[in-house]
């Protein structure tokens, strides 16, 4: 599938992105590097999104090595099945002040 090989291949190179951004001083260069890098794994996620099981996979591999690359080691050894599919999610589905008091 050409499509998926895309978004494989686009993160493959975010990912080389963040690596070299990694020992940026720059906090912009390494926050918009995780970013683009993040949005493309996020797919990895969601359910029905059309990815195969292997393209899952290596998206997920990928966000584990940005994740040590990042210092969140912590993350990237854990199960991926149940903590890396979460982690970025998690941040999106908590809520915000303004619904929390609702």
């Amino acid at each position: 599938m050409q499509l998926e090989k895309t978004i494989l291949d686009i993160a493959a190179q975010r990912l080389k992105e963040f690596k070299s951004f990694a020992e940026s001083e720059n906090p912009d260069d390494k926050a918009n590097s995780m970013r683009d890098l993040f949005s493309l794994v996020e797919l990895a996620k969601v359910q029905n999104s059309g990815l195969t099981e292997p393209a899952i996979d290596k998206l997920l591999h990928i966000e584990a090595e940005a994740l040590a690359v990042s210092g969140q080691s912590d993350l990237a050894e854990a199960d991926p099945e149940t903590v890396l599919k979460n982690a970025t999610t998690e941040v999106f589905l908590s809520p915000t002040p303004d619904q929390a008091q609702l």
